[in-house]
């Protein structure tokens, strides 16, 4: 039916719909309101089918709403929406303010829900039901449970309870406190409502009112209670950072602190001081009294025993009485309290007992003197050296007394007045054959001996110098006065010698009289071996040397050697030590030898003339302030420098060569005799003069490794860095050191002379550790060998690791530093070593007073066994006796290599090193890599000649092992493969240690290569492989081992001769 106008009301009692009504518009009211649209108050329906838009300004009761698009609702629905029944949305609902409910039995919102009268949940619930929960997997949970408990449970990471101004825990009605924490300020925990811990800003405080204030700390298991001190902000109370107070199990209060010292103070200053494996201190105010010590105790001051007879018991470790010092009715002794004797004894008057016959009073470190009585008889018996007896009393007189018959007899008298006479009542008598000693040990000796086949006096002097005081000496013959005289020796005045009473040498003030010739034996002057010696210490000396058939001049001392004229007036010649010669004309140098060669100087130029002896033909060397020039003759000009500006050349006196500020000026044809590329490589690795990587480069060794620095000192290199290594002696670059996995079979041989001992005895000793080694730390150690056999298999430092090394190869180094000019060997050595070849492995080294290493290799024979390796001085096969003594070891490594390589210091670092190598690829590598031509040129030395070693590989498809690579496998070579076939192999010449430069190039049937200057050596017959990265040292798990100097690559494929100049650098 269609309904155009309805006047009144649908609900009027005139109008009755019982079906669905469609309209295109209503002209109401509907129960009031007007307008095309529906708008009323209520509308009242069993159905409604709207296929457009419904607005809705009133209240809507709807028994039933089933909405299949959007609904879009701006304001609030008819100001309260009631929905009795189910209201389902099959699309989305936007809410754009607020939507407000009383009751809600689950809420799932993904904003914030607001609950103006609070969130209730009316059950007890568990963790697993009956929750409020918060979090994406149940994070954080709160419930009541049934057992009459509240819980706040987190189950995911640290639960933070946070406040702006503070956070209290209360009782229900917050009449008693449980904690209180106040913003930026103290944590306070309380018990029955009263404070008891608070935190300060310089920790807590802990207080009490009432009973002393206690702090309890108990345990419930057997192992004690700790109160633990922690030193550092973890607060975890392990580590090296705390300390605690233990009340252990069995009752025992103890204080540690597990590092460090453990202090008792009182007003500020030390009490006790407990030191870890050290000592213990008591203090009395401030001051050291009693200290213990690892032989005993200290006592600073007076150590007082109060008693009425005070004792001091020593006891040994059974704790049984052995002795005691003590006071007895005023006499203090040393008792033996075993057998309750007497030992010693100073009574009350002051006196000194000892009240046993046949006891010694010994004194001395070896009981040197000793005094004793036996039953009958005293004695002071002297064993070590001399017996002084001593009188301090000023001018009173030593007396040595004896009693003939009751008479007291003065046998001798010392005068200890400044004369200081000893005085005998008799004669001194020496029999024939007994002397009078003087001397500590009997240094001077007069006596009557018999010597010559005759009894004669002797004036024996057998230490340092006689000296004959007086102000004169005569010796005469034995007639005496105005006898004939011998020798006269005058103070202040001259000394003389007689030959038949005639007086032949007399000293003067200038020097020697002599009277008559002065001849040795023999007749000469001088004879040989014999000299002329000028000056206190014989500066200058003047011999024939017989054996040389030479007359020699020679100043010692650091004395210079002049040739004056007229007592100095005028230089002719000086010869000065450790320096140079000075050759003078008319009083001016004009020729003076230096250390790099010869100076010559003149007024204002120098010039030197260079002729054959007699001949008349002479180049000519002329330097002034203008320059240098080198001349044939007077007339015809070689060189020409001028200072501070060019340099001519000359060929027939005519300039071919100049240069100057902006190069060089040729005058004439240039003819090369070299072949050089005319393009720049893409790649040029200077290692051995740059000395780093290019930044394309990755390293790779994942542990430590060593090389040799520029000054020849031992250096580490980290995990992953480069080694540029160098001679140890020259001290030469000799580039990147890539070496192959090593192990030092001695996993402690930097332990000496623990790690090597002798092989008898009495063997070298150790009389210094924690020496600087040559890396710079305390680990090297010092051997003294001069108390050792002569057996060299007891004298020498000795180190052993395989009883079966029969044909295998093993180098040995060793670090060694002694005096300069001894020397010491090194032998690698094994019984039944049958007829091996030696020469390789045994060294002798002259020290130089500076770290130097010393490496030998051996490979031994069929039948060996018990490698050993020996170091030190004694004879070893043949290499003769050495002259060191004490000498420092260092870095003992022994490789199963024919070469030593980088020093292994265990157990400074691990026993095996990983291998070295160098890797380009990725962008880095296709960049500078020409897939259809190219050249590449390998600088490089090995360290291992007989091996099979590749320094560079330029590497594809590694299942076909697509590559170009350089080899060396007892000859060098370069191999091209592609396809899983070799494609070129050529052989380019013997391997040798020192440096070795292959070239090679590479294109479509086109490969050549050229080593060390050699013609070029081809291959027409070869394809190209796709590469994709560069590795220098390593290929399929094999290493280089050597130095790598250099590495070049050229994109295009240079011509065989060029190959040829670039080997040959």
């Amino acid at each position: 039916m269609a309904l155009t106008k309805v006047s009144g009301g649908i609900l009027d009692p005139g109008i009755s719909v019982a079906g669905i009504v469609t309209a295109t518009g209503f002209d109401g009211p509907f129960i009031g309101g007007s307008s095309k649209n529906i708008v009323a108050g209520i509308i009242t329906a069993t159905e409604l089918d709207i296929s457009g838009d419904i607005d809705v300004d009133g209240h809507t009761e709807l028994d039933q709403l089933n909405v299949s698009g959007v609904s879009t609702f701006v304001g609030n629905i008819g100001g309260t929406p009631t929905f009795t029944g189910d209201v389902t949305f099959n699309g989305n609902v936007s809410i754009a303010q607020t939507l407000t409910y009383a009751d809600v039995t689950n809420i799932d919102s993904v904003g914030i829900v607001t609950a103006r009268e609070g969130v209730r949940v009316p059950y007890d619930g568990t963790n697993s039901t009956k929750y409020i929960s918060v979090g994406a997997s149940d994070d954080l949970k709160i419930y009541h449970h049934a057992a009459s408990f509240s819980f706040i449970e987190n189950n995911t990471g640290i639960l933070h309870i946070r406040s702006v101004d503070g956070i209290k825990l209360q009782d229900q009605n917050g009449s008693e406190m449980f904690v209180n924490c106040v913003d930026n300020g103290a944590v306070e925990l309380y018990h029955d409502n009263v404070k008891k811990l608070e935190t300060t800003n310089v920790g807590a405080k802990v207080t009490h009112s009432g009973a002393p204030t206690r702090i309890v700390v108990g345990s419930t298991d057997a192992s004690g209670a700790w109160l633990v001190l922690d030193g550092d902000s973890n607060g975890d109370g392990a580590g090296s950072d705390y300390a605690y107070i233990e009340h252990n199990s069995s009752g025992h209060l103890n204080l540690i602190n597990p590092v460090g010292a453990v202090t008792l103070k009182g007003g500020g200053v030390n009490s006790v001081v407990c030191q870890e494996d050290a000592e213990v201190v008591l203090y009395h105010n401030g001051n050291r009294k009693f200290e213990t010590q690892t032989t005993g105790a200290k006592v600073t001051g007076d150590f007082v025993i109060s008693d009425t007879n005070p004792r001091l018991t020593f006891t040994d470790t059974d704790h049984n009485p052995d002795y005691h010092i003590q006071v007895d009715g005023g006499n203090f002794e040393i008792k033996d309290s075993t057998n309750n004797i007497i030992k010693f004894q100073i009574d009350s008057n002051g006196h000194i007992l000892i009240p046993r016959d046949d006891t010694y009073l010994k004194i001395g470190t070896g009981s040197d003197i000793q005094i004793y009585h036996t039953s009958n008889a005293s004695y002071i018996q002297n064993g070590t050296g001399p017996l002084n007896i001593k009188s301090i009393a000023q001018d009173q007189d030593i007396v040595i007394q004896g009693n003939d018959g009751g008479s007291n007899i003065s046998m001798l008298y010392f005068d200890t007045s400044e004369a200081g006479n000893a005085e005998f009542s008799g004669d001194i008598k020496l029999t024939d054959g007994k002397k009078l000693n003087l001397g500590y040990s009997n240094d001077l000796s007069l006596g009557h001996v018999f010597i010559n086949n005759s009894h004669n006096g002797v004036i024996n002097n057998a230490t340092n110098v006689l000296f004959i005081e007086s102000d004169s000496i005569v010796f005469r013959d034995k007639s005496g006065e105005g006898a004939e005289t011998l020798a006269q020796f005058v103070k202040d005045g001259s000394c003389s010698l007689y030959n038949n009473n005639q007086k032949k040498l007399e000293t003067k003030g200038y020097g020697i009289d002599i009277t008559g010739g002065f001849i040795t034996t023999g007749g000469s002057i001088v004879q040989d071996g014999g000299n002329i010696k000028f000056g206190t210490g014989s500066d200058l000396q003047i011999f024939h040397d017989n054996s040389n058939n030479i007359n020699v001049i020679q100043c010692h001392n650091g004395r210079t050697l002049h040739i004056d004229k007229d007592n100095g007036a005028e230089n002719m010649a000086k010869f000065i030590p450790d320096g140079g010669v000075q050759l003078y004309h008319n009083n001016n140098l004009r020729i003076e030898t230096i250390n790099s060669g010869l100076d010559v100087y003149g007024p204002t130029a120098a010039g030197v003339y260079l002729k054959s002896q007699g001949g008349t033909d002479y180049a000519y060397l002329y330097a002034s302030a203008t320059g240098v020039y080198v001349a044939h003759g007077t007339s015809e000009n070689i060189l020409h420098g001028v200072a501070n500006g060019r340099t001519d050349l000359f060929y027939d006196n005519s300039v071919k060569i100049s240069t100057s500020t902006t190069g060089i000026t040729v005058t004439g044809e240039v003819a090369a005799t070299q072949d050089y590329p005319t393009t720049r490589p893409t790649l040029d690795f200077n290692f051995a003069a740059e000395k780093k990587l290019d930044p394309r480069i990755t390293f790779y060794r994942t542990t430590i490794g060593s090389y040799i620095d520029e000054n020849g000192d031992y250096r580490w290199a980290s995990a992953n860095q480069p080694k540029f290594n160098h001679d140890e002696v020259t001290h030469e670059s000799k580039g990147l050191l890539i070496e192959p996995a090593r192990t030092n079979k001695l996993s402690s041989g930097n332990n000496i002379p623990s790690g090597g001992n002798s092989g008898g005895t009495p063997g070298p000793s150790l009389v210094a550790n924690n020496v600087e080694a040559p890396d710079g730390s305390p680990t090297a150690r010092t051997i003294d060998y001069s108390n050792a056999s002569s057996n060299m298999n007891s004298a020498n430092i000795e180190f052993s690791w395989d009883n079966s090394p029969a044909g295998k190869t093993y180098s040995a180094s060793i670090w060694v530093k002694g005096t300069q000019g001894h020397t010491i060997n090194m032998y690698l050595d094994a019984s039944g070593q049958g007829s091996g070849n030696l020469n390789e492995a045994k060294i002798t080294r002259t020290l130089t007073g500076k770290w130097q290493r010393m490496s030998v290799y051996y490979t031994y024979p069929s039948g060996a066994n018990a490698a050993v390796l020996r170091i030190g001085p004694r004879n070893l096969h043949g290499l003769g006796e050495g002259t060191a003594t004490v000498v420092s070891l260092w870095g003992v490594t022994v490789v199963e290599e024919s070469q030593p390589g980088s020093t292994i210091a265990t157990p400074i670092v691990p026993v095996t090193t990983a291998p070295d190598y160098a890797l380009i690829d990725g962008e880095d590598f296709t960049e500078f890599f020409n897939q259809v031509e190219g050249t590449i040129i390998t600088s490089t030395d090995t360290l291992d000649p007989a091996g099979v070693r590749r320094p560079a590989v330029i590497e594809g498809d590694v299942t076909n092992n697509d590559r170009h690579y350089i080899q060396e496998a007892n000859a060098y070579q370069y191999q091209i493969r592609d396809g899983g076939v070799t494609q070129a192999q050529i052989d380019a010449g013997s391997i040798n240690t020192t440096k070795n430069i292959i070239a090679a190039a590479y294109k479509l049937n086109d490969a050549a290569v050229s080593f060390n200057g050699s013609d070029a050596a081809t291959d027409t017959s070869a394809t190209m492989p796709t590469c994709t990265k560069l590795k220098l040292g390593e290929w399929s798990g094999t290493f280089y081992f050597g130095h790598i100097s250099r590495f070049m690559y050229y994109r295009n494929r240079i011509s065989n001769s060029q190959l040829k100049t670039l080997s040959s650098q």
